[in-house]
């Protein structure tokens, strides 16, 4: 009997310590953010981030725009409850004017209506709009930021380097099903 545990124990150690594929460990050598600088000396992330990434010196536009921006709460109040039916990728560039301005107001938005922080996929692309692993392909990214809104993983709509009316009105359109035409549509 004591033979026969043994060699059980020696057969799922054997089998459970298995190699990994090359695909894997390619996939796991890949960094998520990429720091650099750009040819006009600004600190560019690219990859996949979070407001985390925000919080250092180098980022300081982020709460100086997240602070100051005014929130509709009625507006809010109209749609957060609908908005967690929603899943939400943001394409920004830390290199960017218009998202250095509209990406720190949607996460203020975002905040205020409770909205959980880990139903938004952020990706910082270069000044050619790719990110770091490809996470643009398929999105048809021309301009930055563009806020995408997924149900059941289909685009319901997006904002586009700019809201038409305010990132408010344009979300609550968006939750309603009455998108705007965005700027710069694809």
């Amino acid at each position: 009997m004591r033979i026969l545990t043994i060699g059980l124990l020696a057969i799922f150690m054997l089998t459970s310590c298995g190699t990994k594929s090359q695909e894997q460990q390619a996939e796991e050598k890949k960094p998520l953010v990429n720091k650099e600088i750009d040819d006009r000396g600004n600190k560019m992330l690219q990859g996949e981030i979070n407001e985390d990434n925000f919080a250092t010196a180098d980022y300081e536009w982020y709460n100086t725009y997240y602070d100051s921006y005014d929130l509709q709460k009625d507006t809010i109040d109209s749609f957060k409850d609908d908005l967690q039916d929603y899943d939400i990728k943001i394409f920004m560039g830390t290199w960017c004017p218009d998202s250095k301005r509209e990406t720190p107001y949607f996460f203020k938005i975002m905040d205020y209506a409770g909205y959980p922080d880990d139903r938004i996929h952020m990706y910082a692309v270069d000044r050619n709009k790719k990110s770091l692993n490809g996470e643009e392909e398929g999105y048809n990214i021309t301009h930055v930021p563009t806020f995408i809104f997924l149900k059941d993983g289909k685009e319901v709509g997006r904002i586009v380097e700019s809201p038409i009316n305010s990132l408010e009105e344009d979300i609550r359109d968006i939750i309603n099903g009455t998108p705007q035409t965005p700027n710069y549509s694809y």
